[in-house]
């Protein structure tokens, strides 16, 4: 899935005489040049004598193995640029087709003053390029590209093995190789010369974003058959405690290891996707319901016995486990989804559709809604008013008025709120965390108390 098919390799050399030019291409006729030769039915002086005409004229017609996917001379500049190019990849589009080489340039004062005078011109220029359809991802295959080109460019300085080539190497079968091996196997290993090329694609796995310690991490593999003594400390601690539903935070402390360690530990989990991660799980929350759930309903009308069944995972994956119960419809299922909305807490969802009673793992059914991608978490990020960083800005946006504003109103039903509610306590710095830039749940991690006393400090603050 990963892996782009290769439709097609080519070796490009600049001659002193002719100048950029295709030496050899798997498969064959594939890049259209001026001395390309297409392989064509030529009849025998026996079937001559006995066709009839029409027959001659139909096999005297030259027949192409293999359609051509573009011209040289369209693409010529970029399989052998300019000096200033050479020694970089190189990625070239056309129509229908994309081209990743890795050109390669060797100037060899000796061979060019000696008697051999191989390279005529000082330089000797060249370039394996792989060809690819119009949108592949080519990130795998570019340092397959590279390692070719320079395995190449060290065994021909070293040996002349392109420009004096033994009697035992062919470019053709090595190009062979490279395609068929590649495109069957993902891998390949070639001699040459007592040497081995040894090259074979891998998954690019993009940078994971940084987690975060409010963040809960799920495991989608069996964690702990895959441990190993071999393992990081750190990492074989960590992930004892990963359940879906300890936070980062609470998974440093349980393992008692540092929380930047373990924010790391887990990072590298997410880059080779082991673990997904999600937010935290409380009754306060509430979730928006995203179009993509019309894809769920889509899984749900279209079974593909090849596809994973959407409806059925659901449905056992938020079955709470009790006895004597079936599990529940993934269409009823569907209808609690869509009952979801901002602002709406778990806790009043929960209680207008009664779903104590039934068979339902809350927190599993909301957790696979946001793995799936049709439910997302509406976070809360408090604001204060009197934040110094505000009042420079609602002061400056005065003055630019020209105007004042009258805040005596506000000051008194501050105060009158602050008597009508219990006194809290709290660090000076909690309150400079109220710009608008930190959502609940950071807060109440990074200070250790829950959502009912952030809230009572909400409303103290006014």
């Amino acid at each position: 899935q990963y892996t782009p098919k290769l439709v097609a390799v080519f070796y490009a050399v600049f001659d002193p005489t002719l100048g950029p030019r295709v030496v050899h291409q798997i498969p064959e006729g594939s890049v259209a040049t001026a001395l390309s030769t297409f392989p064509s039915r030529t009849p025998t002086p026996a079937a001559l004598d006995a066709a009839t005409p029409a027959t001659t004229t139909t096999e005297a017609a030259p027949t192409r193995a293999n359609p051509v996917l573009f011209d040289f001379s369209s693409i010529l500049d970029f399989v052998i640029p300019k000096p200033e190019l050479c020694g970089h990849l190189i990625t070239k589009a056309t129509r229908t087709s994309k081209i990743l080489g890795f050109p390669q340039r060797i100037v060899d004062e000796e061979k060019y003053h000696g008697s051999k005078s191989v390279y005529n011109r000082n330089a000797f220029i060249f370039n394996v390029c792989f060809v690819f359809d119009r949108d592949a991802e080519l990130s795998v295959y570019e340092p397959v590209v590279r390692k070719t080109g320079r395995s190449l460019s060290a065994l021909e300085e070293h040996s002349s093995l392109l420009s004096s080539p033994p009697p035992g190497f062919s470019m053709a079968n090595l190009l062979e190789q490279l395609y068929l091996d590649l495109n069957a196997y993902f891998e390949t290993s070639i001699p040459l010369l007592g040497v081995d090329l040894d090259v074979g694609l891998f998954p690019f796995y993009m940078n994971p974003p940084e987690v975060r310690t409010w963040q809960v991490p799920v495991a989608v593999t069996n964690l702990e058959q895959m441990k190993t003594r071999s393992w990081d400390v750190t990492l074989y601690k960590v992930c004892s405690f990963i359940d879906g539903v300890n936070h980062v935070k609470r998974i440093a402390e349980l393992a008692e290891v540092d929380l930047y360690l373990a924010r790391q530990c887990i990072q590298h989990l997410v880059y080779y996707n082991a673990v997904i991660t999600t937010d935290i799980f409380q009754f306060s929350n509430s979730y928006a319901l995203l179009p993509d759930i019309a894809d769920a309903v889509q899984y749900a009308e279209e079974e593909d016995g090849g596809a994973t069944d959407l409806p059925t995972e659901c449905e056992n994956y938020v079955f709470s486990g009790e006895r004597d119960t079936a599990l529940v419809p993934f269409a009823t299922l569907l209808s609690y989804y869509s009952q979801l909305r901002p602002g709406y807490s778990l806790a009043e969802w929960i209680e207008a559709l009664s779903l104590d009673s039934q068979p339902i793992d809350i927190r599993r059914m909301i957790q696979f809604g946001v793995i799936k991608g049709f439910l997302r978490r509406v976070y809360a990020y408090p604001i204060w008013l009197d934040h110094p960083n505000l009042q420079q800005q609602q002061t400056l946006a005065t003055q630019q008025r020209g105007g004042t504003d009258n805040d005596d109103n506000w000051g008194e039903d501050s105060t009158t709120t602050t008597m009508l509610l219990p006194s809290v306590s709290y660090p000076p710095s909690l309150a400079m965390m109220f710009d608008g830039t930190h959502h609940t749940d950071e807060i109440c991690l990074k200070y250790s108390c829950s959502w009912r006393t952030l809230e009572l400090v909400l409303r103290q603050l006014g």
